[in-house]
């Protein structure tokens, strides 16, 4: 129960480090939503706000809630009867941290950096928000890449588990251009977000284990990684040698698969059937549930 706890407020402690990619969530979006409901004067404010601005209240912010883990901390290891109630207030710390993320990228939506953190945190603000948001500020910062991201973001209709898989274009690191409409139909195919530098060895590991118990011609993995540029791609190809293809379409942290499928969390998994149908959509890599969709027998999981 002490380490159920302990991963509970690291969440809290490693949010500044998570913040860069907005990875702060909240349990109901509309509690965020609310708060920018009740912004005003972006168009103004974005005046005045500079990227310098924005990195220093982001983090002050984040030292805050540091400041609060570490008394969380505390309390747990002077405390562990008071693991319950732990559990709430860790909640409540990320509930609070997800709110004030949501404000501060509000606030400095004008500047390049804010504006990042806008579409990072774009699944805790409603889309109607979100447009008015944007209409306020300057043509320029409209007209940026992530200005583009957030509006791409507002008038595509983010697919869903039951719904027809939007196709993606896409490298691999032997340059070769490629469509997911290649591997699907036909296949069922197991989408993973995120580079192996991202997602961790102990991932890598398991999804290189996993390519070879489901290796087949109606299976199959493919990485798309959040990649700037072709020699990215190769890097994490040559460091980590998997068999299965890795991609990108070298937009980053706003890649298409983000914007058409609504995906953020640094892994998502996202199975597609061999009728082109979503069959899962998940924020990490729940293994269980990957191999159940891709068909793993018991004996082939141990």
């Amino acid at each position: 129960m002490r380490n159920i706890i302990v991963s509970m407020i690291c969440i809290v402690a490693t949010a500044g480090c998570c913040a860069a990619q907005g990875v702060v969530k909240v349990s109901h979006g509309k509690q965020a939503d609310a708060e920018v409901k009740t912004a005003s004067g972006i168009a103004s404010t974005a005046k005045k706000a500079t990227d310098e601005n924005f990195r220093k209240a982001d983090q002050t912010m984040w030292a805050k809630y540091q400041d609060k883990y570490e008394a969380l901390r505390r309390e747990m290891n002077a405390h562990p009867e008071k693991i319950d109630s732990l559990k709430a207030v860790a909640a409540a710390i990320g509930e609070e941290s997800a709110r004030e993320n949501v404000r501060t990228a509000v606030k400095f939506a004008g500047t390049e950096a804010g504006l990042q953190r806008l579409f990072a945190l774009r699944k805790l603000v409603a889309k109607d928000s979100l447009k008015s948001i944007l209409d306020t500020l300057p043509e320029e910062m409209q007209a940026s890449t992530y200005g583009k991201c957030v509006s791409r973001y507002i008038s595509t209709q983010q697919a869903g588990v039951g719904e027809k898989a939007p196709d993606l274009d896409f490298t691999d690191s032997h340059y070769d251009k490629h469509k997911l409409s290649e591997y699907v139909p036909g296949r069922r195919v197991l989408i993973v977000l995120g580079s192996p530098e991202r997602i961790g060895r102990d991932e890598v590991v398991y999804l290189k284990k996993l390519y070879e118990k489901i290796k087949s011609d109606t299976t199959a993995i493919i990485e798309v990684c959040q990649c700037n540029n072709q020699q990215e791609l190769n890097n994490q190809q040559a460091i980590y040698n998997c068999k299965f293809p890795l991609v990108s379409d070298m937009n980053g942290d706003h890649s298409d698969m983000q914007i058409k499928y609504g995906v953020e969390e640094v892994p998502s998994a996202v199975v597609i059937d061999r009728d082109g149908t979503i069959i899962m959509k998940e924020d990490g890599m729940p293994h269980e549930k990957i191999e159940a969709m891709m068909k793993v027998s018991r004996t082939e999981q141990k």
